[in-house]
């Protein structure tokens, strides 16, 4: 039996690094043979420290550590990345991320070999600042950084594959610079990849062969398949998610899927302009740092971005027939705090019939939701909600519940302008009930790791993944005070309390 790949490039989320260790622990069961490639070098950096900031590498190695004793000594073979890279490769990486391209559009294009490597490195780059129209001379250093991890890994893991044949390669999201990387390295030799994720709740993961969670044609068949094969109460649990949408509960899931955004917000608020007597239209934004670098499945096939979707939709409001018009632009609260090009262009936009709600406001975005004729979304998880309380909801970009029959899905700008003016109704709720009942159910539980009340709060067969508590809470204060940076005095304290 051939060995199966597992890929880690860091293991600071404990959940994810639970996965892959009972994953190991099955094939090892089963009789199979277990391959590491690991980050094990300070020199090596990584999507979240390209920087190689020296205690967030020790407590990511740590945690590797701790992983691997929690598996009793059966993996032995554990290799780091940088070993496996010969002098002639990074002379190689030296020279591609040498000619990197100076503006992010033109980094998006870059690819090695078959390895879509640009994409993978703005993926990671816009999750870092939160800024899809990233300046990246503002960050070059960083770029360099990541650019050159996501070619070590691409190049370590394509001469594993050289050298010895396996069954599979294991890897977590592969959205970002590394991941994709040993996705694309996979993809070259005809390996099978297997990509894991989070599931609807803690504890639960999800494994895509060959695609990823964020692969529109196989989420789409896993909603109707779920659906499908649902022995439980599917409606009412489908209809539970808008429920508790609604009302800022997240169901005691522990994860992320049922993340309230709006908390803040005044239930019941809306505009101070409120007018009843025009016809008001809403465009919520997304915060799209996780799909802005996906790849060529997630491009607006309408507009360029967002962004010149949302300024052409705004141009159109004072030509609408019929009525007067009002839109209301609300930009999503999960981009409180920031600045930069992205929401200073939107704050632009204001006119007389175009009004930005700011994402810090306390206008309650279901209370808008509730009151406007019509909705327009990229792709949010309000918009399905709204199709689901009976609301027109018109979508002009990708995602995951496109093909539901749920949404208004124009096809031409005209058409977005033509479904603005006219009279839409509300779609069959069946769709948005589906999505409902997938995002609640997706995904296995894990059988050997348990969870305390925070997200990192992980174990595995009893071993905390996280170590002691005390290292924790002691690196927390030594970044505020004196950064990432690490002497002797702090590396003997820390050791002392192992």
């Amino acid at each position: 039996m051939k060995p199966t790949l597992f890929c880690q490039q860091y293991v600071t989320g404990s959940f994810f690094h639970a996965v892959e260790l009972e994953f190991m622990e099955r094939i090892l069961d089963s009789g199979g043979e277990v391959e590491v490639l690991a980050c094990l070098k300070p020199d090596f950096g990584c999507d979240i420290n390209p920087a190689k900031a020296e205690l967030q590498c020790w407590l990511c190695q740590h945690q590797f550590r701790r992983g691997m004793s929690a598996m009793g000594g059966r993996i032995q073979s554990v290799r780091s990345y940088g070993d496996v890279l010969t002098a002639e490769d990074e002379h190689l990486i030296q020279t591609m991320v040498s000619k990197l391209p100076d503006s992010i559009e033109k980094l998006k294009e870059v690819t090695f070999e078959d390895f879509d490597w640009g994409m993978g490195v703005c993926s990671s780059l816009i999750t870092r600042y939160r800024d899809h129209h990233l300046d990246l001379a503002r960050c070059h250093d960083d770029l360099v950084n990541i650019a050159s991890c996501s070619l070590q890994t691409y190049l370590a893991v394509d001469r594993m594959l050289q050298q010895r044949a396996f069954e599979s390669v294991f890897v977590f999201n592969a959205r970002y610079a590394m991941s994709r990387a040993v996705r694309r390295a996979a993809e070259k030799h005809g390996t099978p990849c297997r990509i894991h994720d989070t599931g609807a709740k803690a504890g639960t993961y999800t494994i895509y062969n060959n695609a990823t969670v964020h692969t529109i044609s196989v989420r789409e068949d896993e909603i109707r398949t779920l659906w499908a094969n649902a022995t439980d109460d599917r409606e009412s649990i489908g209809r539970k998610f808008y429920a508790a949408r609604l009302d800022g509960n997240d169901m005691g899931l522990g994860t992320t899927v049922m993340k309230s955004f709006t908390t803040s917000q005044q239930r019941e608020t809306l505009p101070a302009s409120w007018d009843e007597g025009v016809r008001n239209i809403a465009l919520f934004c997304s915060s799209d740092d996780e799909f802005a670098a996906i790849g060529k499945e997630w491009q607006n096939p309408i507009y360029d971005h967002q962004l010149d979707g949302i300024q052409r939709i705004a141009r159109a409001v004072d030509s609408l027939d019929g009525s007067p018009a009002k839109l209301y632009i609300r930009m999503h609260p999960n981009l409180s705090g920031l600045d930069n090009q992205f929401i200073r262009a939107v704050v632009a936009l204001s006119g007389d019939n175009v009004e930005v709600i700011a994402p810090e406001s306390d206008v309650d975005s279901y209370a808008l939701m509730s009151h406007v004729d019509k909705v327009i979304t990229f792709g949010s998880t309000i918009g399905i909600e709204a199709a689901y309380w009976g609301k027109p909801s018109i979508l002009v970009g990708r995602c995951l519940y496109e093909n539901l029959g749920a949404t208004w899905n124009p096809r031409t700008h005209e058409e977005v302008v033509e479904m603005m003016s006219g009279n839409l109704d509300g779609m069959p709720e069946i769709g948005a009930i589906m999505y409902g009942y997938a995002t609640l159910t997706r995904g296995e539980q894990l059988k050997n790791a348990s969870y305390g009340s925070a997200i990192q709060d992980v174990r595995y067969r009893g071993v905390h993944l996280n170590g002691n508590l005390a290292v924790r809470t002691l690196a927390g204060w030594y970044r505020r005070i004196k950064g990432n940076t690490w002497d002797r005095t702090w590396r003997k304290t820390t050791k002392n309390l192992l």
